[in-house]
């Protein structure tokens, strides 16, 4: 298994329809309150770190999510950076397998990448803007989950 970032995982409340939000600012409080400034723009000229999430459904309409190790209580989307030569694709299925141990298409089958993506910024101080990034502009790919348990 990859190093799993999840000290458990669980498909939560079915999600009846799946739109995506095309903001060019809009505004949304992050964990501890921060303010995220998030846009969709793509001719943004600061520095977004590209990553890529994984959003799995299964046949009850429900979506994956993972407890984090670091945070308990805090659930999340398996989600993560794009290596060098790695499109949004690949490296969703490599963040799901390295933080859920989920292997596609083992476990999983490959929806769709969606093709809007979603910029936001992070606050001032964290690892990413020490990196030079302003924010991350995420990638997210569905997959299909056809078992009845848990992956």
């Amino acid at each position: 298994l990859g190093a799993l970032h999840f000290a458990n995982s669980a498909f939560l409340a079915p999600v009846h329809s799946l739109a995506l939000i095309r903001p060019r600012s809009v505004e949304s409080r992050g964990t501890a309150g921060n303010r995220l400034a998030m846009s969709s723009s793509a001719g943004d000229q600061e520095r977004y770190r590209p990553c890529a999430g994984a959003l799995v459904f299964n046949r009850e309409k429900q979506l994956l999510c993972g407890n984090r190790k670091d945070v308990p209580g805090s659930w999340q989307l398996p989600q993560g950076g794009i290596d060098e030569g790695e499109n949004p694709t690949a490296a969703a299925g490599r963040e799901l397998y390295e933080e859920m141990g989920v292997k596609c298409p083992d476990d999983v089958l490959p929806v769709q990448t969606l093709d809007e993506t979603v910029s936001y910024k992070v606050p001032p101080g964290t690892w990413l803007e020490k990196q030079g990034f302003v924010g991350q502009r995420m990638y997210w790919t569905l997959y299909f989950y056809p078992g009845s348990d848990m992956p």
